[in-house]
């Protein structure tokens, strides 16, 4: 996949990186200011008028999707490739960079978040695992709280059933009109 040549034809000084099938370009809190299918269309537009730059991006890309597919589906050619090491769904997953640490991308493109990527194996394994607690501690106390939300919601569904049986043993009279 060539994210790299899209980002060095356009001259990309902001991080490019691929997500969820799409091309994302952005910075820090904003990873996807800008969003591109691998069609070339652009889902998610950057309309703030305080970046050139972006802006310059977005349209280049508007001008020719034709182009921006074309680098896409082009080979990228890298310097250098150190392994690296992330986790996903209970795996350890082996990647290939050029520079290690946030902002740099993997050579398949993700952004290698500090907390998420590492030479260390051993390490990577460690943060799997402590995600992986974390994760099942916090869906525990998500279940715990949805079996009391559901206790109470029965409770409340009898009392209103038990409400409802005793007005409809109540006999019905016909209301004399006025």
């Amino acid at each position: 996949m060539g994210w790299k040549k899209v980002k060095e034809h356009y001259r990309i000084e902001h991080t490019v990186q691929v997500c969820n099938n799409c091309i994302w370009i952005g910075a820090g809190y904003i990873p996807d200011g800008i969003v591109i299918s691998f069609a070339g269309q652009i889902l998610k537009r950057f309309d703030s008028c305080i970046n050139d730059d972006m802006q310059r991006y977005q349209q280049a890309i508007e001008r020719d999707s034709t182009l921006f597919r074309q680098l896409l589906e082009q080979p990228d050619q890298f310097t250098k490739s150190i392994t690296v090491y992330t986790f996903k769904d209970g795996d350890i997953v082996e990647k290939l960079c050029e520079e290690l640490g946030w902002p740099n991308v993997t050579h398949d493109g993700l952004l290698m978040y500090n907390n998420y990527f590492s030479t260390d194996k051993q390490v990577v394994i460690a943060w799997a695992k402590a995600n992986a607690a974390a994760a099942v501690a916090g869906y525990q106390r998500s279940v715990a709280d949805a079996e009391k939300t559901l206790a109470e919601y029965r409770t409340e569904l009898a009392a209103q059933e038990a409400y409802l049986a005793k007005l409809n043993a109540l006999p019905t009279q016909e209301v004399a009109s006025n």
